[in-house]
């Protein structure tokens, strides 16, 4: 084989492997397990305490399937921002999450993502709209 050929092979070979790794970070479940308890904390208290697993469901599906970006400033843009923090529980397991207060985006470390909850902003929406937002 010619070296031309050789180096051909590797080049569509790493292309390949960085697409199907890019399109796996970005399709990637953030939140994974069935959590029984969600506590949304904006300011340091406790706004709503959800144990309703339908919602918490609702909640988790729209954070693992809305639109997310890749945060290249590792978190320096929240420093002075007010946020908000989503915590999913079930017995002896606890996943935080931070999310935007006024755009209502969740973020972690890497992404952020589009998922524009309301969390209460409106105080006319009904109890489901206060925590999912006006999108559903």
């Amino acid at each position: 084989m010619s070296k031309l050929r050789i180096l051909t092979i590797i080049l569509l070979s790493l292309s390949l492997l960085s697409g199907i790794a890019l399109y796996g970070l970005y399709h990637y479940k953030i939140v994974r397990d069935d959590y029984t308890e969600l506590l949304v904390w904006k300011d340091g208290q406790i706004v709503y305490e959800i144990d309703d697993t339908e919602q918490i469901t609702a909640i988790k599906d729209k954070i693992n399937k809305s639109p997310r970006h890749y945060r290249y400033d590792n978190g320096f843009r929240y420093d002075s921002v007010p946020i908000g923090v989503l915590t999913f529980k079930k017995a002896g397991k606890k996943k935080q999450l931070g999310f935007v207060t006024p755009e209502g985006n969740v973020f972690t470390k890497y992404w952020l993502i589009e998922t524009k909850f309301d969390f209460g902003e409106n105080p006319n929406a009904d109890e489901k709209q206060k925590i999912m937002g006006s999108g559903f």
